[in-house]
């Protein structure tokens, strides 16, 4: 098994050299490349600074994070005898040893074409572990559309791809800033199956603000990537009810933020997805609808007060 990292950079001076230094204690990563997605903060200098002729350095203007693992798949592609490649975030690390657990799968599940595992999430100074659910543990994924169900270990930073998967074109879909990983993993699923590996492979760090693509201030935009996942795969079979219970926890969760804010959904968001909960023949999702329409203008007198 011989791996490659390809880890994209956005302003994280701070732990770059971290990251970089987690996935370099593996014996079986071969190289490790750094997409600087126009850092203004001397990333780039960061990582160059590390004195190791695995690591390669490119910097590029801001594009996002899947355009700069596109990149990222590219150089590695072009590196003679590597099997797999593995993503890892700038801000988190990998487990020493992980790779032999995972070289252990890939020879007992030679089909296997990505594996993800379970991680160490640090939130705050506080951890606790993320790990698959009981029914997908330690076994190839049986129904690939349940990628997209609201399970928090499934992102792209400790994904691991098996070169044939993207030497067949399966990229990171740059329209899309969240989700794409899922979107990835699950045209990646059509080609060779996902094993999902209780072990936990990696330290993840939470960022619940600033520009942390998750948060509070971005919502909106989880919304409408989140419809671009609908429009493109509800259609599929064992995809629909998986979308169908991401929709209705994300509805609930931005409903209940915006809330707090004295905010709603934006009307012309919802009505698109009340439009395609009424086309795939969906139940009305009753948790958001409380929030919009009950607590929200409940809690909005109060808000204004502050």
């Amino acid at each position: 098994m011989n791996v490659c990292v390809v880890m994209p950079v956005y302003n994280a001076t701070a732990s770059v050299a971290g990251a970089i230094g987690s996935a370099l204690a593996e014996p079986r990563v071969s190289a490790v490349i750094i997409i600087d997605d126009g850092s203004t903060d001397g990333s780039a200098d960061t990582a160059r600074s590390l004195a190791d002729a695995r690591i390669a350095v490119e910097s590029r203007p801001n594009a996002g994070p899947g355009a700069a693992r596109n990149r990222g798949i590219e150089v590695a592609l072009s590196k003679p005898g590597v099997t797999h490649v593995l993503f890892l975030d700038a801000d988190d690390q990998w487990l020493r040893g992980s790779l032999d657990a995972v070289a252990a799968i890939v020879a007992e599940h030679p089909r296997a074409g990505l594996i993800v595992g379970g991680r160490v999430e640090v939130d705050g100074g506080e951890e606790r572990r993320a790990i698959p659910p009981a029914d997908w543990a330690d076994r190839v994924l049986a129904v690939r559309g349940a990628i997209f169900r609201p399970q928090p270990f499934f992102g792209t930073s400790g994904m691991i791809v098996a070169r044939r998967i993207v030497e067949q074109g399966v990229r990171f879909d740059p329209r899309l800033r969240i989700g794409e990983d899922r979107d990835f993993a699950y045209r990646a699923a059509a080609l060779a199956p996902a094993y999902i590996t209780s072990r936990v492979l990696l330290r993840v760090t939470l960022h619940r603000g600033g520009d942390n693509l998750t948060g509070p201030a971005h919502l909106h935009r989880w919304l409408h990537d989140h419809l671009r996942l609908i429009e493109w795969h509800a259609q599929d079979q064992g995809a629909a009810e998986a979308l169908h219970q991401q929709a209705d926890w994300l509805l609930a969760h931005a409903s209940r933020m915006l809330a707090r804010r004295g905010e709603a959904i934006e009307a012309q968001v919802w009505r698109a997805y009340m439009d395609c909960y009424h086309a795939m023949g969906w139940p009305r999702p009753w948790r958001a609808l409380r929030w919009r329409w009950l607590l929200a203008p409940a809690m909005r007198p109060f808000v204004r007060r502050r």
